[in-house]
């Protein structure tokens, strides 16, 4: 597939997931000091 053929291309997908991550574990601790 196209997203496999680069390095590149598996270093931005890599990134793209990390930040995801990451934005979905400081949405949570936001819920939770909201909640509390």
């Amino acid at each position: 597939s196209k997203l496999t053929r680069t390095r590149s291309g598996n270093f931005l997908l890599a990134n793209a997931f990390e930040v995801a991550d990451l934005v979905q574990y400081i949405r949570s601790k936001k819920e939770e000091a909201t909640n509390s």
